[in-house]
């Protein structure tokens, strides 16, 4: 579950984004093994021992471990990290509109909240 801190302060949220859809953390090199072919939304996180912070954000229709493979958004992440680089997800599977719409959905309200500092707008 995504929260500001750490899952020890759990984010006061609108009813319509449902972050305890989110995966636990996974080490990134074990999600980018095991998430092929996933669709959604995913957060990359920087697990530290008193907190956890948001380092990036993204969505995907059809690949979530061919989106944490790019060279230049694994080099953003390993830079600003100072602790273990892992990442939380949700899976919103189709191809359709309305799907895509939820996806976008979510990673703009996570983006808004957590302005990670990997990627922009």
């Amino acid at each position: 579950m995504l929260s500001p801190v750490s899952d020890r302060a759990p984010l006061p949220t609108p009813d319509h984004v449902v972050f305890d859809r989110f995966s636990p953390p996974i080490p990134l090199e074990v999600a980018k093994r095991t998430l092929r072919g996933v669709a959604g939304v995913y957060a990359v996180l920087d697990l530290l021992p008193d907190r956890d912070l948001v380092l990036d954000v993204g969505l995907t229709d059809d690949d979530l471990a061919k989106r944490l493979a790019d060279p230049h958004d694994t080099f953003c992440w390993a830079g600003r990290a100072r602790g273990t680089v892992a990442i939380s997800y949700c899976a919103i599977p189709g191809m359709t509109l309305e799907p895509w719409v939820e996806r976008r959905r979510v990673e703009r309200y996570i983006r808004r909240t957590f302005r990670p500092a990997c990627r922009d707008e």
